[in-house]
């Protein structure tokens, strides 16, 4: 079962609203131009150098290097003076060419960007290639890992998901405007900087008006003449309202040159904090409701009229909830859903598409890439008032000084760019007071009596999340009505006994790039069930009871079914079944006790008549290593099958694991136990027959004479001390479900294990007839090449930063 976090929003005690907002020329050079897709036949480059038929958009869902081809025209009979590409969402490291030449590229995430193309550079009368060299793989040093995807891990996959458009017409004759607060705090300050190529001496006559943008209503009209480059007005700040859910005003801003030409372009200001009657430094708490909104993969694909259609959909629904705020995870959302939640009030939470992030990579170069991301990020949402505040990530590290370090810099990075309040999220019991951020959002237990969040110990503000628990159960019923049974009860806790806002989050069932092991071998591995509404948008029972809480009605009390929970005896049967006939044999047999005892009492003379081609009988070899395989086996898979819900376990398997249809493979076996035994057993059989190989090959070189049936023979007695562990294997999955208990079978493994590293490095001593001190570099440079294998063929590069992390939130 997830564990269950809780979500608290203190505002502090000033007015402050969001006073710096700036359009680029890309926003401006929209007005009045023609805007037509690429909609031609795209194709893609496959090994074999042909070109074949892509469907656009597209979604590759592949890890690699692509090209991507396509032919436009353009109108020929319009006459412009600029001409641009706009990249509505590319997902992936990407260069553009046009007609043989590159025009640009774009390395952070499928944020939209321009290209301006040169007139020299674009065919009018003839057809036009396009290609664009496409790099969806992942690497932490080359790329950001993208937010909730898969619980935050970097997506496998990439592509062109929203439409490539061609753009020209008259250029703009202003560069960019910046409307700010001025030194006197009773004015805006509104700078319009003139395009530098358009930019003569001759003054310009220029009409500024201001309009309400929900009724068109004029508050605010101008005229001046320009005579700079840079030009500047003040605007009374008394004639301009903030935006806020209660008072959802936005307004338009026209910019007309000699009468003829018009810019316009939308804005409002954000309110964000409460301001204080009484002036005094107490916080006052305000209750927040918020929901997460996943920005997945399924939703990113769909065309562009069926894409407005369902964030429509879910922002009435969120609406319809009682919520006032929505979170967005899993990257920048389309502007259309900015414009909904202008629209409709509803404040909404940005955020670096970061998540348990390992101080280890927290470097300058991280900096840099993840600061141009943000950058991008408050030029493209800075302009929408029902943007509250900016996010830095999720699971820091608080305590750790290189977390910290990237932190602040991160946080005055995004201030000298947009004046709205910074957070960040944590996901340890234990954090520090972060000074830099205006708030933090923290991940804990609710079950937990935690005494820390219950004395409000930090003076700064803390945000406290509710995540629904993932659907598990034999059936949808039973699974639903857990969900709700369990989110009623922590819903209440954080409502009544903390007196805090909440978070309630997903809001839909979404769709990963990897598949999920906690719901076993599904048609639909892809998908996480676990959303207020299903993916058809049907609502759940958890639903209803969200909105009773939200706006304080009585619901009706949803208890869980009775269902009966599954009890997994497969693991104390097959342990008892090869213990039985382990000890029938051992009793009937006495030779094999006689091999047990000089194999335990007197390795050094058992391994040396194998050296000397002394034969032990092979079916007692057999029976002996099989036993051990097979304890070795039960071991592993219990407790595989045990952690098959813990979704910790199931991140740290998606950094493992290169391509999805591998994890489909692993669910499956990890799902059925018996036969998932008998394949690490028939794995530890060939491992065993290839390490024999590679120690015949150093024999032969050698110039000695020992047969591989005698070396074969070694590693299956080497194992043999695994027999000792099989009465423990058989309640192994049993013992597993007692916390108390777990560390002591941590150590009782690791003590079993030292004793065959042991063991493995006497018979690799007596067999090779080497030193002591070469037998155990040996051995150190055996573990250390499979070490070097797994992190070279580790696809993310990520796995020294990012496996001691995963590994420690495993622990906890």
């Amino acid at each position: 079962m997830r564990y269950f976090v809780f979500f608290f929003i203190t505002f502090f005690t000033s007015f402050a609203i969001a006073e710096r907002i700036f359009f680029s020329s890309q926003d401006l050079f929209l007005q009045n131009a023609v805007v037509k897709g690429i909609d031609g036949r795209w194709s893609i480059l496959q090994d074999n150098d042909q070109w074949t038929p892509l469907t656009f958009p597209s979604y590759l869902d592949k890890l690699g290097e692509f090209k991507l081809r396509c032919e436009f025209q353009i109108d020929s009979s319009i006459a412009f003076e600029k001409i641009a590409l706009r990249f509505n969402a590319v997902d992936g490291k990407c260069f553009v060419y046009l007609n043989g030449k590159i025009l640009g590229g774009h390395m952070h995430g499928p944020i939209p960007f321009f290209l301006n193309i040169p007139n020299e550079s674009i065919h009018k009368k003839s057809v036009n290639e396009l290609i664009i060299e496409l790099d969806t793989r992942t690497n932490f040093r080359q790329s950001i890992p993208s937010r909730a995807q898969v619980f935050g891990l970097p997506p496998i996959g990439g592509g062109i998901f929203q439409n490539v458009e061609v753009i020209y017409g008259k250029a703009a004759f202003l560069d960019s405007i910046l409307i700010e607060s001025s030194k006197n705090e009773a004015a805006y300050q509104c700078s319009f900087y003139r395009n530098s190529r358009l930019f003569s001496s001759q003054p310009d006559r220029y009409t500024i008006q201001i309009f309400e943008d929900q009724n068109g209503n004029s508050v605010w009209q101008k005229s001046v003449q320009f005579l700079e480059q840079t030009n500047t007005i003040f605007i009374e700040k008394s004639l301009l309202r903030p935006w806020g859910k209660g008072d959802r005003q936005r307004y338009r801003m026209g910019v007309t040159r000699n009468k003829t030409e018009t810019i316009t372009c939308k804005f409002g200001f954000s309110r964000f904090f409460e301001k204080s009657e009484t002036g005094d430094e107490k916080h006052s708490i305000s209750q927040m409701k918020m929901i997460e909104w996943v920005y997945d993969k399924d939703i990113r694909r769909l065309p562009e009229n069926e894409l407005k259609e369902i964030i429509s959909s879910d922002i009435l629904a969120i609406k319809r909830l009682g919520a006032d705020a929505v979170r967005v995870l899993a990257g920048l959302p389309p502007e259309y859903f900015l414009d909904k939640c202008d629209s409709l009030g509803l404040e909404v939470l940005l955020e670096l598409p970061l998540l348990q992030t390992p101080p280890l990579i927290l470097d300058d170069q991280f900096f840099q890439q993840c600061s141009t991301v943000l950058r991008e990020m408050v030029n493209f949402a800075g302009k929408h008032p029902s943007v509250i505040a900016w996010g830095l990530g999720n699971g820091y590290d608080l305590e750790h000084k290189q977390t910290q370090k990237f932190i602040q810099r991160m946080t005055d990075f995004v201030r000298s760019l947009d004046d709205r309040p910074v957070y960040i999220g944590v996901s340890h019991q234990k954090i520090a007071d972060p000074s830099a951020v205006d708030f933090i959002i923290v991940d804990v237990h609710v079950w937990k009596n935690n005494k820390l969040y219950r004395a409000q110990k930090h003076r700064k503000t803390i945000c406290r999340v509710v995540s629904l628990i993932p659907l598990v159960g034999h059936t949808v019923q039973e699974a639903e009505r857990e969900q709700a049974f369990s989110t009623s009860m922590d819903i209440k806790r954080v409502l009544d006994d903390y007196q805090t806002g909440v978070c309630i989050g997903p809001l839909r069932d979404w769709r990963g790039d990897m598949p999920n092991l906690i719901w076993g071998p599904r048609k639909q591995p892809f998908y996480f069930y676990a959303g207020l509404l299903d993916r058809d948008g049907n609502p759940r029972p958890v639903f209803n009871i969200i909105q009773s809480n939200f706006l304080k009605r009585e619901s009706n009390i949803i208890l869980p079914l009775d269902g009966s929970h599954e009890t997994r005896y497969v693991f104390q049967v097959m342990g008892f079944i090869v213990l039985l006939v382990f000890l029938i044999i051992f009793k009937s047999d006495r030779r094999l006790r006689k091999y047990l005892n000089r194999i335990f009492l007197h390795p050094h003379g058992f391994y040396t008549d194998l050296c000397e081609n002394r034969r032990v009988i092979p079916s007692l070899t057999f029976i002996v290593g099989s036993t051990a395989f097979l304890t070795c086996g039960i071991v592993a898979t219990s407790f595989f099958y045990f952690l098959r819900t813990n979704l910790v376990f199931d991140t740290l398997l998606n950094w493992m694991v290169l391509e999805p249809w591998i994890k489909l493979k692993l669910i499956w076996f990890i799902w059925h136990p018996v036969i998932f035994v008998f394949v690490l057993t028939i794995l530890f059989f060939t491992f065993t027959i290839l390490n024999s190989a590679f120690i015949k090959v150093i024999v032969y070189f050698q110039n000695r004479y020992l047969r591989w049936w005698q070396i074969i023979t070694l590693f299956l007695w080497i194992p043999a001390n695994f027999l000792f562990f099989l009465p423990v294997s058989i309640i192994f999955y049993r013992i597993l479900g007692f916390v108390e208990y777990r560390t002591v079978l941590a150590v009782l493994v690791g003590l079993f294990f030292l004793w065959f590293v042991v063991r493995f490095y006497r018979g690799i001593k007596v067999v090779l007839q080497l030193s002591r001190m070469r037998a155990i570099l040996y051995l150190c440079g055996f573990l250390l090449t499979g070490f070097l294998l797994l992190v070279l063929l580790e696809y993310s590069r990520a796995f020294s930063a990012y496996a001691p992390y995963y590994l420690a939130l495993l622990y906890n």
